[in-house]
């Protein structure tokens, strides 16, 4: 059953919505409508980092999955500033109000009809709420239009549907049995590790799964560094058998060795189209004042051309090579 705007006042209290700042508290004579409450647009936003990852797997061994948050950059918006989303792009955000949903119930989050006539979608999907649930609502906020859009906190982005169910849920969100995984969260990203269901089809189909203790030691060692770090030691641990998953020290031992041979190369190769175009160049003006001319100045001048646009891009636009996981970081 459907919950009207006057079954919605009755349960307010139960409801629980809370706001972070009273100069902008939850109004219920503006938000609720007939059959629904509108929902502001929090100033928090995670937007998606560059990843080196070609894929997302729920059964393979993924330290970027265990470490979700760390393929977002999160960062905090005043009041008229501006989230532009291109057209496909995707950037999480979430309400500005916390509540709560009380056994006996269940909600449903819907975007409103002004976004959606211009292309935005405001979840994938996961609108649904679950009885005992309590937190700010995850926003996965997508722009199908084919012009950018632009958003600003605290807008009325959504609106909260409330349903009554048949009778209260033996085991409400949040239960000890249950091991809800997002319980009085804030919208973050994705908690995909874990969820231990997949962890259960992972094991019926035989793939490995990360020890705990590798997984907990190595992002403690690996601290604040470039997230391009977990991308490579993820590919480092899907190319390792059973038998090498030995202790986390070992592990990081032998990914260390491997990142300071790509260390050398990395450094190598920026340098080398960094400083031989210029060298080149140089010995091509040397070349003009050297006539007559033959096919070896010819040759000269077109590796020189040829290498010129990739030493201009390494010169001024390249980054130098990022960090690396070396042996030195096993001692911190």
């Amino acid at each position: 059953m459907l919950l009207s705007d006057g079954d919605i006042r009755q349960i307010l209290s139960q409801l629980e919505f809370e706001t972070d700042d009273n100069r902008r508290p939850f109004k219920p004579d503006e938000q609720i409508q007939p059959a629904s409450i509108d929902l502001r647009l929090d100033r928090c936003f995670w937007f998606p980092l560059r990843s080196h990852r070609n894929k997302i797997s729920f059964l393979s061994v993924s330290l970027s999955e265990l470490e979700m948050q760390r393929l977002f950059e999160r960062r905090w918006f005043r009041l008229g500033e501006r989230v532009t989303l291109k057209p496909g792009e995707l950037v999480l955000g979430r309400t500005y109000e916390t509540f709560t949903i009380p056994n006996g119930y269940a909600g449903k989050l819907e975007g409103r009809s002004t976004f959606a006539r211009l292309g935005l979608s405001i979840h994938c999907t996961g609108d649904f709420i679950n009885p005992g649930w309590r937190g700010r609502m995850p926003l996965q906020l997508v722009n199908h239009g084919k012009v950018p859009i632009e958003i600003t906190p605290y807008v009325d982005i959504c609106q909260l549907i409330i349903f009554k169910t048949t009778s209260s849920s033996e085991k409400a969100y949040g239960s000890d049995e249950l091991s809800s995984k997002y319980m009085n969260e804030e919208g973050e990203p994705s908690r995909v590790w874990m969820d231990a269901r997949l962890n259960k089809l992972r094991e019926a189909c035989g793939k490995v799964n990360l020890a705990g203790h590798i997984h907990k030691e190595f992002v403690r060692v690996l601290g604040k560094k470039d997230v391009r770090i977990l991308d490579r030691f993820t590919v480092f641990l899907d190319a390792q058998s059973h038998s090498e998953l030995t202790s986390a020290r070992e592990v990081m031992e032998r990914f260390a060795d491997r990142e300071k041979h790509l260390k050398a190369w990395a450094s190598r190769r920026h340098a080398f189209f960094k400083w031989l175009p210029f060298a080149l160049f140089s010995t091509s003006l040397a070349l003009l004042v050297r006539p007559p001319y033959s096919y070896i100045h010819a040759i000269s001048w077109a590796v020189t051309a040829l290498f010129l646009i990739p030493g201009i891009y390494y010169m001024f636009f390249a980054d130098p090579p990022g960090e690396f996981f070396l042996h030195k970081d096993l001692e911190t």
